[in-house]
């Protein structure tokens, strides 16, 4: 079954967003909300084949333990993070199919997240909309394992820094790097109720003179080593600046920015905007690698699924114009993303935002067919990046080139 279900609801979200704007009080936002969650759960769990990282777990799945005396050396074997290993065994010697598990691990992602907006949220659709994007189609759908800890840091991370829970609030990171490593990233986040947003503010110069830096010496490829424990030429050749990526993320925080100086905020908002500054300092001061960036930083970027709403209630400019400006420019960047997003996802097998359909599981159990189009992914994947490699020598070349230039 093919469907461009992804654009769909894209459209419906946006009119989900729109409605709730002009009709705030309308028993029908509920509705709405709970209509596309339910939505959103279903397409995560009867998808099939579509993102990499798919795969990927499909393969995991696989060589997981078949029963309980091999659960031990499964986790030891160190396949992925200890939470993450532990679930996946435990489902596995339950006799479930890899279905189950995406379902039972989509789902409570899906709904944590929902349960966040609709709890700290009051334009819930707008919050839903903001969720998709990025966290649901990038994370949710791909990458499950950090949008399971992304989750939890929103459902009650947030809430334990602003009430000072210091020791819960740790317990709470550790649980989350048991499921992605770079989850601990978030310990940074401890003496935030002490820092004041300004200070953060003028660190976003040095932010960006750090990362320009990063991009023009060779500081990087030994920085970046040390990050991931590759050598030299591997991190070289891995040195990508997605900069609609940040382009994105200023004009994001321009605008949250204008919101929160504008807004009668509570603590808790306060909290949020400080995050939410230092996920974009690190997005910057790192630009050049986006890989471990984009992981480190990612959580605290999700943070704008609830502060943008929360924002928008206590906005205090009561010109209906400004307003309507704010929520069709947040409309406008959601769908731009969305469509950025669908247009990349499957770019190595010739697909883009026109093509990309969603594809269910329905009539696609076929095993020599599942083994046929799993190939012929894997090849596609190879030619992608042979052809990437061939860009990147080229880019190398040059880099060095220039490098030459600037010492003679």
């Amino acid at each position: 079954m093919h469907l461009y279900l992804y654009h769909i609801v894209l459209l419906w979200l946006v009119f989900a967003a729109t409605f709730e704007y002009f009709k705030p009080d309308s028993k029908l936002n509920k509705l709405f909300f709970c209509g596309t969650t339910i939505v959103l759960v279903l397409m995560q769990i009867f998808r099939y084949g579509q993102t990499y990282d798919y795969w990927g777990y499909r393969k995991i799945y696989a060589l997981g333990p078949e029963t309980i005396h091999q659960l031990i050396p499964w986790l030891l074997s160190g396949t992925k993070e200890l939470g993450f290993s532990l679930v996946l065994g435990l489902i596995k010697i339950c006799k479930l199919p890899f279905i189950a598990f995406i379902g039972i691990l989509g789902t409570f992602i899906i709904l944590t997240i929902a349960y966040s907006i609709f709890k700290y949220c009051n334009a819930i659709n707008l919050g839903t909309l903001i969720f998709y994007p990025t966290l649901y189609l990038s994370y949710v759908l791909s990458g499950m394992r950090q949008a399971f800890s992304v989750s939890l840091f929103l459902c009650f991370g947030l809430s334990l820094l602003d009430k000072k829970k210091y020791f819960k609030y740790i317990l709470l990171i550790l649980l989350c790097a048991s499921f992605h490593k770079y989850m601990l990233a978030l310990i940074v986040l401890l003496p935030i109720k002490v820092v004041r947003e300004k200070w953060l503010i003028t660190l976003i110069p040095v932010a960006w003179i750090c990362g320009l830096l990063y991009i023009t010496t060779p500081l990087h490829t030994y920085l970046g080593g040390l990050l991931d424990g590759i050598n030299e030429f591997e991190r070289l050749q891995y040195v990508n600046v997605s900069w609609m990526g940040l382009a994105e993320r200023t004009l994001m925080l321009a605008i949250i920015s204008f919101l929160y100086f504008k807004s009668d905020k509570n603590s808790l908002a306060l909290t949020m905007y400080k995050c939410y500054i230092v996920g974009y300092l690190f997005a910057v001061a790192f630009m050049t690698d986006a890989y471990s960036s984009q992981r480190i930083s990612m959580p605290m970027k999700m943070i704008e699924i609830i502060l943008i709403p929360m924002l928008l209630i206590s906005f205090k400019i009561d010109k209906k114009i400004i307003r309507t400006a704010l929520i069709a420019m947040i409309i406008g960047i959601q769908t731009i993303m969305t469509l950025k997003n669908l247009n990349a996802y499957e770019i190595h097998l010739g697909r883009n935002v026109f093509t990309y359909q969603y594809i269910a599981v329905f009539g696609n159990y076929d095993e020599e067919n599942e083994k046929i189009i799993e190939k012929a992914r894997e090849q596609a994947q190879i030619q992608y990046e042979l052809k990437k490699q061939d860009s990147v020598k080229d880019q190398l070349l040059n880099y060095l080139n220039s490098r030459l230039e600037f010492f003679r």
